[in-house]
């Protein structure tokens, strides 16, 4: 007889050979691995195939707007990712010409930290764009595998009592820095979760899908679906602020709580709202902040916490204004922390003496 054991999030009940030790509903709302269809390959694609001025090589992934491909823009001698947009609601010309307006907007952001969209095209009915392929996988998959999990006061940290969460406020710093840049740049991104989140292998974060996001908003916030509690709202809405309604266009309250659930989900593994019925967890969250990160693992520094809280806060107005306020933050924090961790070690080492 199999054994079970309980979901890392939300203490449901699993089968022991679950994904990641996560129920169903934790891995697609965590955004944490594709839980639909988790090794299936749409396409089919397993080797080079020509399509224009591209080769496309393998699919990499899917989402509710399209297929990515790894591809080779021939003309540029390049490698390309390549999406493939099958979303029903760019069939009209008013939208689709609204969407690649969007993808303008998006790709005259130059940053080191936001991937760029080369171009948007249509040929013979189907609708493309292209980006440049990063080495690496999205963050969702790397939390998954517990690679920024805080050790607790049972199991410290080698490297020092705050070191993970040294790095995942390095980290979120880098992606609220690049945030901001768009932001002042009157690009809002709409649609943050840790899939859209690149990690290349220099550890280097590249925030994604900037000219995709509003294309999905009304889609993944499902406000007046939520409240009925007659469906299940659909991907991405634990990352959604308790004001936004389907009508709202996203702004940079919206984006900074949703760095918020991020770095909530960083530091303690789990989303701010976890109860069993999606539409009482939309309520609690209109209704109320979520608990403190310490109270699920009090080996969080208590300064770190509070600057999560911050983003969470269910009044948009006593979030942080900006962006870069909060990277200023995380980023104060790194350094106030590697200053008391450098002076405790030369103490350590005095004492030895």
């Amino acid at each position: 007889m199999q054994a079970l054991l309980a979901c890392r999030n939300c203490g449901t009940a699993v089968d022991g050979d679950a994904s990641y030790v996560y129920c169903w509903r934790c891995l697609i709302g965590f955004d944490f691995v594709d839980a639909e269809r988790e090794a299936e390959k749409i396409a089919g694609i397993r080797g080079p195939v020509r399509f224009g001025d591209y080769e496309l090589i393998e699919e990499i992934g899917y989402g509710r707007v399209g297929i990515v491909f790894k591809a080779w823009q021939i003309s540029l001698n390049r490698a390309v990712a390549l999406k493939m947009l099958f979303d029903p609601r760019l069939e009209s010309p008013v939208a689709w010409r609204g969407f690649v307006m969007e993808a303008e907007a998006a790709s005259r952001l130059y940053h080191s930290n936001i991937l760029r969209i080369y171009d948007a095209w249509e040929s013979d009915g189907h609708r493309f764009l292209t980006t440049p392929w990063i080495c690496g996988e999205n963050l969702g998959r790397k939390i998954a595998r517990g690679e920024y999990e805080v050790p607790n006061g049972e199991r410290p940290s080698s490297g020092g009592p705050h070191y993970v969460e040294e790095q995942i406020a390095g980290l979120m710093g880098t992606i609220a820095w690049a945030l901001h840049y768009a932001h002042e740049s009157n690009v809002m991104h709409g649609n943050l979760r840790p899939r859209k989140i690149l990690i290349d292998y220099r550890g280097r974060p590249h925030l994604t899908d900037f000219g995709v996001a509003r294309l999905s908003w009304r889609e993944s916030s499902g406000v007046e679906r939520i409240e009925t509690g007659m469906i299940d709202p659909p991907i991405g809405q634990d990352y959604i602020p308790p004001e936004q309604t389907l009508d709202d266009p996203p702004n940079r309250a919206t984006d900074i709580y949703s760095l918020g659930v991020i770095l909530y989900g960083l530091l303690t593994g789990r989303l701010p709202f976890t109860e069993a019925k999606v539409w009482e967890m939309w309520r609690k969250k209109k209704n109320g902040d979520p608990d403190s990160p310490r109270r699920h693992n009090p080996s969080i520094d208590e300064e770190l916490a509070a600057i999560c809280l911050k983003c969470l806060r269910r009044d948009p107005a006593r979030r942080y204004l900006t962006a870069g306020e909060l990277a200023r933050d995380l980023e104060h924090w790194c350094s106030a922390w590697a200053s008391s961790y450098r002076r405790s070690a030369r103490t350590v080492v005095c004492d030895q003496r």
